[in-house]
């Protein structure tokens, strides 16, 4: 009897145990749910405004694909306006004069502006060498972090100098040009992007015939060649060694006809994008990772269009229509919206929307993800003339809690203005008049 009864509250006492445990792991799995509504409903707590640039460009692909650093043509910018470049990625070309510290595989080297006519010109650049020492004279491009003014010691003088921390750093070859990525750097690149086995070969076409031209005028590439032939249309790939391109490279090579691959924002999917120029026809298609087609969507009279893709979504702006696209599904999210005349566009995890103009009066718009103008700005120097417009914009960066734009003027001057998350200018480096 005092066995059985024991049993009981063994039993008892177990589904007791088990109600209370099954509450917290419910409350535990609420809460989580909770907490993670919160954070995509608040695009405040995580989203590009507050991630730091050095986890924007953190690996190849990053690098590859990102063009939004600012041009520092000019020293007397970061001199004159040190706020406007600080935690910005730079592009930057430079003498070396020294290497002046180095300890283990990290360096410090003072570097000199070249063609240049202002007084002050030297930075310090740090970083890990990556691939071979640098050497006084060598004549060098830098994409770096800009981290502010720090104090040096430089043969026995304190000198107080803008500091940059390298993400990517290219010695000039012998005729004084650039190659931004070498064959090294196009298998890193492909073995990211097809996470595939593959085999790699430079170009070698018979330059004969209209196809045979069009071929030399591509810049430099190289030839990937995928293991896997399940699919032939999608086992052969152009990787540009100037910048950040992929082309499908099969059969239907032609002149007018411009393939682009790119990845879903979450990386597990490919999008390609068929434009064919002489009749402005866009076609976009997502694939899954074995290339088996998942949507399509066709555009007529394209003509020139900008596309971005972020946080599931694929917004695409052709004439002076925007459409907001699932990545899932090629669905349109809204119904096309109307926008001004466009230069660049950057698409935001949280949904929202970022187009840049060319006109100085409307400069630049907040677009929410529902399609609703937040806010729109114009630059501090615009003169009132409808005629005011900058030349091009060359770059479009989020970070820091702030908007940055790098714009050129008729003097092909690279310039940057700020604003804030509420659309207020910070900084305009044009506004100097001497620029």
């Amino acid at each position: 009897m005092k066995k059985n009864i024991l049993i009981g509250c063994l039993v008892i006492l177990c589904f007791t145990i088990g109600i209370i445990s099954g509450y917290f792991f419910l409350k535990k799995e609420e809460n989580t749910s909770i907490k993670n509504t919160v954070e995509n409903n608040n695009p405040s707590m995580k989203s590009e405004f507050n991630t730091s640039v050095e986890e924007q460009y953190a690996d190849i692909l990053d690098q590859y694909f990102n063009f939004d650093y600012l041009y520092l043509y000019n020293y007397e910018n970061i001199a004159r306006y040190p706020t406007a470049y600080k935690d910005v990625v730079l592009s930057l070309d430079v003498d070396v004069v020294k290497v002046i510290e180095e300890e283990n595989n990290h360096y410090k080297m003072l570097v000199n502006m070249a063609d240049h006519d202002y007084e002050e010109q030297e930075f310090v650049i740090e970083g890990d060498y990556k691939k071979a020492r640098y050497l006084e004279n060598d004549f060098i491009k830098v994409y770096g972090v800009y981290k502010g003014n720090e104090k040096y010691v430089i043969d026995g003088k304190d000198k107080v100098l803008p500091k940059i921390n390298a993400i990517k750093v290219i010695v000039s070859d012998a005729t004084g040009e650039f190659n931004e990525y070498d064959e090294e750097d196009i298998r890193e690149i492909a073995t990211h992007f097809f996470n595939s086995s593959y085999t790699l070969t430079k170009p070698n076409y018979d330059f004969t015939g209209t196809l045979g031209m069009y071929y030399a005028s591509l810049p430099f590439h190289y030839l990937i060649t995928l293991d896997n032939n399940s699919n032939a249309r999608f086992n052969k790939y152009r990787i540009y060694t100037g910048y950040g391109r992929i082309d499908v490279a099969t059969e239907e090579d032609s002149p007018y006809l411009q393939r682009y691959i790119s990845k879903t924002s979450d990386g597990n999917h490919f999008i390609l994008s068929t434009y064919t120029t002489n009749n402005d026809y866009l076609e976009l298609q997502a694939y899954d990772k074995d290339f088996k087609q998942i949507w399509t969507r066709t555009f007529e009279q394209a003509g020139k269009y900008i596309y971005d893709n972020n946080g599931g979504r694929i917004v695409i702006v052709i004439d002076n229509d925007l459409y907001i696209i699932d990545e899932n599904t090629g669905e349109n999210i809204i119904d096309p919206i109307i926008v001004s005349k466009y230069n660049t566009i950057k698409l935001l995890a949280n949904g929202d929307i970022i187009l840049v103009t060319q006109s100085a009066k409307d400069f630049i718009f907040y677009i929410t993800k529902d399609g609703n103008i937040k806010w729109k700005s114009s630059l501090s120097t615009y003169n009132g003339e409808a005629s005011n417009t900058v030349d091009s914009i060359y770059a479009l960066l989020v970070a820091n809690d702030t908007i940055y734009v790098g714009f050129k003027t008729s003097k092909y001057n690279a310039n940057v203005v700020l604003f804030n998350q509420n659309g207020e200018e910070i900084v305009n480096t044009f506004a100097n008049p001497n620029n």
